[in-house]
């Protein structure tokens, strides 16, 4: 197969682009990715309307391309418009026959550029005699898909192969410097992996549960709308609808998960902090994910202050004598403990902005006076009791000397 053919602008030859290889022959994803993005740059840059076939080799699908519309009765008397329809329809089959041109070059480019190895084992897949008379580029991407992430061969038992991809994906973390949107795309193509051949990633009874209800939620508007039910085309197409959803916020929660912390520390934390308060500000797509990222600014670090009586060891109180440094951790006074209490340096992510009360109280909705913070009432500050712990012994040692 060759790309004989090719129109005078479709070049064949794509720098730095090298024979693609299966695992069995030292092939990896890395170059496999390598390998697509290439001629996804290539065809994009070199081709005519090579945004189109970008699209397609990107997204998996046709760009939209809008139909000219029908000129009115009154719009045909005009010259004018009517010469502007005629130029309209003209591009208009003009670029999806492009379009359909650059896809079947496309397969042949790909295709041309596998090994002996690879072009067989496409060859021996299911579907290949109608894709190849198709030349449908797709379907032979997907395919190598499969090959370099070693499904279709028995290297290993499917199970084991299932098994070491679900662990790929949660072992995956944001690089320091690796860019959101290369990030969201490689967590994509990972997770898409894993559902082409083992079912919905993370998928538990929670979505089962869900999904029922929101089909029924979907049947019942149909039938106040429409009053009528729905017919099997329709209920198909919102069931595909309702579980797409579900999937969406399960990929959005596993891409937010794995962001990089060091960059994006605080908004998982305002994020947890605000759902405890009962508004659940988490996205529940992918695009919402990405557009989170990327527009998010660290808010200005804010130190937390502790209430008076409590700022620095050396103060003052009312009656003038010095107050003695707070005990160390493991230091003992008189044999006695303090109130265990757990200090966050505020120069120090997350910042604190709830403290659990002395009794193992949580009021996630109350604001102590004492010490500032969420999560006790006054009675209960960790803080305040902390403080009278010091006074007991300063005054003991006091009555002591």
């Amino acid at each position: 197969m060759t790309v004989n053919g090719l129109q005078g602008a479709r070049s064949a030859k794509v720098t730095g682009l090298e024979t693609l290889q299966c695992p069995q022959e030292k092939g990896t994803k890395a170059k496999f990715e390598t390998f697509m993005e290439l001629l996804e740059n290539h065809i994009g840059l070199s081709w005519p309307s090579g945004a189109d076939i970008k699209h397609v080799m990107k997204h998996g699908k046709d760009p939209h391309i809008p139909q000219p519309q029908d000129l009115s009765d009154a719009d045909k008397k005009s010259d004018w418009k009517v010469i502007g329809w005629t130029d309209g329809v003209k591009e208009y089959f003009q670029r999806v026959a492009v379009l359909t041109e650059n896809k079947r070059n496309l397969f042949s480019l790909m295709y041309m550029n596998l090994s002996q190895i690879t072009q067989s084992k496409i060859k021996c897949t299911k579907g290949y005699e109608t894709a190849n008379n198709d030349m449908d580029p797709m379907w032979l991407k997907e395919k190598l898909e499969d090959i370099m992430i070693e499904m279709e061969n028995d290297a290993k038992p499917k199970e084991m192969l299932i098994d070491d991809q679900m662990q790929r994906v949660l072992n995956m973390k944001q690089g320091d410097t690796e860019s959101n949107d290369i990030f969201v795309k490689l967590m994509m193509r990972e997770i898409k992996a894993i559902e082409k051949h083992s079912g919905i990633f993370l998928w538990g009874k929670h979505q089962d549960d869900t999904f029922a209800s929101d089909v029924n939620k979907a049947k019942l508007a149909h039938r106040i709308c429409y009053k009528k039910d729905m017919d099997s085309a329709e209920e198909k197409e919102a069931k595909r609808i309702c579980k797409l959803v579900l999937k969406e916020k399960i990929w959005a929660m596993a891409i937010l998960k794995r962001s990089n912390t060091g960059r994006f520390q605080h908004l998982l934390t305002k994020l947890h902090n605000d759902y405890l308060m009962g508004h659940n500000g988490y996205p529940d797509t992918v695009a919402e994910v990405l557009k989170l990222l990327n527009h998010y600014k660290p808010e200005p670090e804010v130190r937390q202050s502790l209430p008076p009586s409590s700022r620095q060891p050396g103060n003052r109180n009312s009656s003038g004598r010095s107050r003695s440094p707070p005990p160390q951790s493991g230091n003992r006074n008189g044999g006695r403990r303090g109130p265990s209490v757990a200090f966050v340096q505020a120069s120090e992510p997350p910042p604190v902005l709830f403290l659990q009360g002395t009794n193992r109280s949580w009021h996630p909705h109350v604001t102590c006076h004492t010490c500032g913070h969420k999560g006790h009432y006054n009675s209960d500050c960790p803080l305040a009791a902390n403080e009278r712990f010091h006074r007991r012994n300063q005054t003991n040692a006091t009555v002591e000397e």
